[in-house]
């Protein structure tokens, strides 16, 4: 099998169980007291959404995983990770991007999700069936498409703000297609 992600994201975590509590005072002090630790703006951390949250029994620690994000559509790769501790930030560890507002020129995509399953497609020389079918729309960030004749797991696309070598920040498409296994 075959897997190929144009724009691939891993992030790997220990064990830790897992739980829900509302760290949002916390974080949103933190990020106004520490703009100049976290070698950002204020309003480059407006909006956010913590995308995983675990507790540790060891050490009685909570980890807290935050991703910046834009008019609603996340920043790729910028995150910010703090270890709090008697409900107090112990540790921070942050890939935030500065100036977001000036490096962002468009915030509407030019392509379709399914144009961008139909270029990656194009791209890999995969044969594209025109009347691949929405599974699911969770919002129009991210959707969810049948496998059809190019996929062998169904095909999900992201929209993301991607910061590139030229200093500003582009919309871009994540397309995960699990190639069908031709036995080569």
């Amino acid at each position: 099998m075959k897997k190929t992600t144009l724009l691939f994201m891993l992030v790997c975590f220990s064990a830790f169980t897992s739980y829900a509590q509302d760290f949002s005072r916390q974080i949103n002090n933190y990020l106004k007291t520490e703009t100049k630790t976290l070698h950002i703006e204020a309003n480059d951390m407006q909006e956010y959404s913590i995308t995983d949250q675990y507790h540790s029994n060891q050490g009685n620690v909570d980890m807290v995983y935050i991703n910046q994000s834009y008019n609603g559509i996340p920043v790729y790769n910028a995150m910010l990770n703090l270890t709090i501790k008697n409900g107090k930030i112990a540790y921070a560890a942050s890939n935030l991007e500065a100036n977001i507002t000036s490096r962002i020129a468009n915030t509407n995509p030019a392509l379709t999700p399914k144009a961008a399953i139909e270029k990656a497609a194009q791209y890999l020389n995969l044969s594209f069936d025109k009347d691949i079918k929405l599974l699911e729309a969770k919002n129009s960030n991210y959707t969810l498409f049948a496998a059809g004749t190019i996929s062998e797991e169904p095909i999900a696309v992201k929209l993301f703000l991607k910061p590139v070598a030229d200093g500003t920040i582009k919309l871009v498409w994540e397309v995960n297609i699990n190639r069908m296994n031709t036995g080569k």
